[in-house]
């Protein structure tokens, strides 16, 4: 379903920006990075908006802001070094676009 709501036209979007105004960059990303700790859980699918938790640095808080029902569960550091590899290239493309 994501893909048919989100994907597709963003794609079709970015295409249609890139052939009518090729001089402007267009940009495109695709989040693919499941925690270990998220797998044991009931949600363990790839989503819209998932990035937002490492970019607003959740694996150094806890899995029990995102999931009430996530206690005993922890991120891992690979999560939090996934947050701050998000953090900055979302700080870099904000600085230098």
């Amino acid at each position: 379903m994501t893909d048919l709501c989100m994907r597709a036209p963003t794609e079709e979007m970015a295409g249609l920006l890139r052939r009518s105004r090729p001089e402007v960059a267009v940009y495109l990303y695709e989040f693919n990075h499941v925690s270990s700790a998220e797998q044991q859980n009931w949600q363990h699918q790839l989503y819209h908006g998932l990035e937002l938790y490492y970019v607003f640095g959740a694996p150094f808080y806890g899995l029990e802001i995102i999931y009430a029902q996530a206690k005993g569960k922890e991120f891992t550091d690979e999560d939090r070094e996934m947050s701050k590899y998000t953090m900055r290239l979302w700080t870099d493309f904000t600085k230098y676009g």
